[in-house]
């Protein structure tokens, strides 16, 4: 099986996916992990 990848001619919006209601579950988790993260390099 071979598989071939290639670039679109046209960019297709999605327009279906629904706005998000609100921020996620772990959001201030994520801000102290990325933090983290920065202050290690």
């Amino acid at each position: 099986m071979k598989i071939i990848l290639s670039p679109a001619k046209k960019m297709i919006v999605d327009t279906d996916n629904l706005a998000p209601v609100e921020l996620p579950v772990y959001i201030d988790k994520t801000a102290e992990v990325l933090n983290w993260m920065k202050s290690s390099l």
